[in-house]
C-alpha cells in the first residue's frame, strides 16, 4: 500500500525525520507547532495545480487531501528552522490570535490574486506561483527588512534540503516522476529532479519565513 501513495508516505518521511530533530536538539516543539499550524492551509492551494502540473495519488478522494495539509506543514517548519538557525530559540513571539489570523489572511489573499491574475494572464501554473511568491516576498521584504537575511539562508538552504528530499523519494519510489506532467514542464531536469520543483522550493524556502515571521510579528535576536 505505501508504494501506492508516494506523496502522503513522503510527507510523513519528511515528519519523522523532523520529529526527530526537534527531540534531539531541543527545538522549540510550540513555536514550531504554530508555525506548521499556519503553513499547513495553503496546501489548499494544490487544487489549482491538479492535473496542469502534477496529478497526485492521494489516499482518499478528496478535493483537498490530507497529502496536501501535511505537505505544507511539514516543509513550512522545515524552512523555518533552516532560515532561522541557531537564532530560533532566541525569538520573540509577541502573540495576539486576532491579529495573527487577519495578518495570515492578508498575506494569503494577496498571494492568491496575485497567483490568479497570472495565471489568468496565460502563465503555466508554476511560473505564476512563482512569480506571486516574488512578488509577496519583496513586499514583506520591505515591510520587515530584519527578516531580509534570514530569507536569503532559508531560500539557499531549502532549495539543497528539497533537491535531497526529492531525489531520495524519487529513489525510494520510481514511478512517483511519472505523477507530474512532464510534457508541460521545462525541458530541465536535474539529477532527475524537474527544475521546476528546485526554483519553487528556492523562492518558497525564502518567501515562506518572511511570511510566517510577519503574520506572527516575530522579534530576531538582533533587535
Amino acid at each position: 500500500m505505501w508504494s501506492d501513495y508516494p506523496f502522503l508516505y513522503a510527507s510523513l518521511g519528511l515528519g519523522v525525520v523532523l520529529a526527530l530533530y526537534l527531540l534531539l536538539t531541543g527545538a522549540p516543539f510550540r513555536f514550531l507547532l504554530v508555525v506548521g499550524l499556519i503553513n499547513a492551509p495553503t496546501g489548499a492551494l494544490e487544487v489549482f495545480f491538479i492535473p496542469e502540473y502534477w496529478s497526485p495519488n492521494r489516499i482518499l478522494p478528496f478535493i483537498i487531501g490530507i497529502e496536501d495539509l501535511l505537505f505544507s506543514g511539514v516543509v513550512g517548519i522545515v524552512a523555518w528552522i533552516l532560515a532561522f538557525g541557531r537564532d530560533l530559540s532566541k525569538l520573540q513571539l509577541p502573540g495576539g490570535v486576532t491579529r495573527t489570523f487577519l495578518r495570515f489572511l492578508l498575506v494569503l489573499s494577496i498571494y492568491v490574486v496575485g497567483f490568479a491574475l497570472l495565471k489568468t494572464s496565460g502563465l503555466r501554473v508554476m511560473p505564476a506561483a512563482v512569480a506571486a511568491l516574488t512578488a509577496v516576498g519583496i513586499g514583506l521584504a520591505l515591510v520587515r527588512l530584519d527578516l531580509f537575511c534570514y530569507a536569503l539562508r532559508g531560500a539557499a538552504l531549502f532549495a539543497a534540503v528539497y533537491f535531497v528530499f526529492l531525489r531520495t523519494s524519487y529513489w525510494i519510489w520510481p514511478h512517483w516522476i511519472d505523477e507530474w506532467n512532464l510534457e508541460a514542464l521545462w525541458d530541465l531536469v536535474i539529477f532527475g529532479v524537474p527544475a521546476e520543483e528546485i526554483v519553487w522550493a528556492f523562492f518558497y524556502g525564502g518567501v515562506s519565513p518572511l511570511a510566517t515571521g510577519y503574520i506572527l510579528k516575530v522579534i530576531p535576536p538582533r533587535q
